[in-house]
């Protein structure tokens, strides 16, 4: 079974003080204009990006709310998983280009929209995600739209490396530290999603659910790369083009090397990535030498 995306998941658990504080702000009239959300991946900052967009869109918002939930009948739900709330709009890498960037036409294009009256008095969320995704252009573009943000529009840049962000980006936005959740919250993050886990990938997510879900869904290809060799190394190069699991395995390589306190390795694995995401780098290429490196862990 696999586990639902941030963009239709509606079950939420921990970061309670958190959601607190957003209840707070919302009914004094303080929100920000802008957030940066910012902890390890998969510990619920992107589910909670949407929990709050959610909240802040549907049609029956109260003052008196006691939690960020949504109706289940509000059509902000649909129209949010859907793509197609007037109000809401989504920015990330385009999956269609090989560089895993946010260009400055991304950015712009929100600032053509902004400048057009909202339809009516009411929300607009911008989420960001990944924000260090962004390049110069475009976050030079984007801070222009935080040094004079339109009205009621709320941007929530979502990230797992936000020192990589402008340090004037940085200081037009409030930082919101996520922490990692407990065992038994992750547990019970992915049993609401009715998704069965073992007390070992609990253990091994690191109290992170969205890894959790990513050990769960990818187990044949944790133990082939446990178990690379040169016999295997084509094969394991093979599936992880098929699956697509490009980051899984350079997360996985990263964990293991920390463990050895393999310092330079880590350090050129980091920049191959970084070179691989932002330049138009051969996907096979990087999947091979990546594997390459890895042979000296197992």
């Amino acid at each position: 079974m696999t586990c639902l995306s941030p963009q239709n998941n509606c079950f939420f658990v921990g970061h309670e003080e958190i959601e607190k504080q957003f209840l707070r702000d919302f009914r004094e009239g303080k929100l920000s204009h802008g957030y940066i959300f910012y902890g390890e991946k998969g510990i619920g900052k992107e589910t909670f990006g949407y929990r709050l967009a959610r909240f802040l869109m549907q049609e029956n918002r109260s003052l008196q709310s006691e939690s960020l939930s949504v109706s289940e009948g509000d059509s902000i739900i649909r129209k949010v998983s859907e793509d197609t709330a007037w109000n809401f709009f989504r920015v990330e890498p385009d999956p269609e280009k090989k560089t895993q960037i946010i260009d400055v036409k991304q950015i712009r294009a929100l600032k053509e929209i902004f400048t057009k009256k909202a339809e009516k008095e009411d929300y607009r969320v911008v989420l960001i995600h990944p924000a260090d995704r962004l390049n110069r252009q475009a976050s030079n573009a984007l801070l222009k739209l935080l040094e004079e943000p339109p009205e009621k529009t709320l941007f929530l840049l979502i990230t797992s490396d936000h020192d990589s962000l402008l340090p004037t980006i940085r200081s037009r936005c409030r930082l919101v530290r996520f922490s990692r959740l407990s065992d038994s919250e992750v547990a019970e993050a992915l049993t609401k999603q009715g998704i069965p886990v073992t007390q070992k990938e609990i253990l091994s997510a690191q109290g992170s659910p969205g890894k959790a879900c990513q050990i769960i869904e990818h187990k044949d290809l944790i133990y082939d790369l446990s178990h690379l060799s040169s016999e295997t190394l084509m094969a394991t190069h093979k599936k992880i083009i098929q699956e697509d699991a490009i980051a899984f395995a350079f997360d996985f390589f990263i964990q293991q090397l920390q463990e050895k306190q393999s310092v330079h390795k880590i350090e050129f694995l980091q920049k191959q990535w970084e070179d691989y995401c932002q330049f138009d780098l051969d996907k096979s290429t990087f999947v091979l030498l990546m594997l390459h490196e890895g042979l000296d862990v197992n």
